[in-house]
């Protein structure tokens, strides 16, 4: 089986796991604050092979598949035994590098997030590109496209449909959030919870908290949600970060 494919699969499993699968996607999800202050590096290489959303996976795998099997055959006739070599090397250093910006500019900004293979599958369509750049890419066999005109495409296309703070707004979500008080019949109610705090032997302590919270609207309707907050408290007893992660659906809805 080809490379092409067996990264394909991978990507394939890996996504659909992470769509139906919270917590691994939050695991497997690039957190450029929790690679530096937590060593959490395998993030820089899971996260090529997770998407945003099935329009997300289908882009990637499509423009991958034209010219991933294409850059195959070539290293294998250029550099023959150490063609698969190269090609390995070429895709995941490709996803490594297309997120060191990321981690560098954001290694200290705990709401940033990204994900997806457009780093990997950039690599492979320009190399396809060095070798034949008006070789087409035909689109369901009828419509051809030349690579050197598919690739800065492509580039266009996986901007518009990447999404690094997970798809809200920040103005949509303060307006969510706005109206949403204005409906609200009373306070949110706090449910079952669940606390952990592991104490390092520096001093530091780390803590996960999951709370369900409930509300009720003027119109009698009842919401719930669960909260889950990620933090750290120093040595001094002061919170020296804070990581909440929430369902902002609903909120976004409501502003708008």
């Amino acid at each position: 089986m080809s490379l092409t494919m067996i990264f394909l699969g991978v990507t394939v499993i890996m996504s659909l796991i992470a769509f139906s699968n919270e917590e691994l996607k939050r695991k497997w999800i690039l957190n450029p604050y929790l690679v530096h202050h937590r060593n959490q590096w395998w993030r820089m290489l899971t996260s090529g092979f997770i998407h945003a959303d099935f329009m997300h996976l289908f882009f990637n795998l499509f423009a991958f598949y034209g010219f991933g099997m294409a850059v195959e055959n070539y290293y294998d006739v250029i550099f023959e035994e150490k063609g698969m070599l190269y090609f390995i090397v070429l895709y995941l250093g490709a996803i490594l590098v297309a997120n060191g910006p990321s981690l560098a500019k954001n290694k200290d900004n705990h709401w940033y997030n990204s994900l997806g293979a457009s780093g990997g599958v950039s690599a492979i369509i320009f190399a396809a590109i060095i070798f034949q750049p008006w070789s087409k890419i035909y689109f369901f066999g009828i419509i051809g496209v030349p690579g050197i005109i598919l690739g800065p495409l492509y580039l266009l296309l996986e901007y518009k449909l990447s999404d690094t703070t997970v798809g809200v707004k920040i103005p949509a979500l303060i307006e969510g959030f706005k109206k949403q008080r204005e409906l609200m019949d009373g306070n949110v109610t706090m449910g079952n919870s669940i606390i952990e705090v592991v104490t390092m032997p520096d001093g530091n302590k780390y803590g996960h908290v999951w709370v369900e919270l409930s509300w009720k609207s003027k119109k009698g309707e009842v919401g719930k949600s669960v909260l889950f907050d990620s933090y750290g408290i120093n040595k001094d007893g002061k919170i020296s970060y804070e990581w909440p992660i929430y369902d902002t659906k609903d909120v976004v809805k409501l502003g708008q």
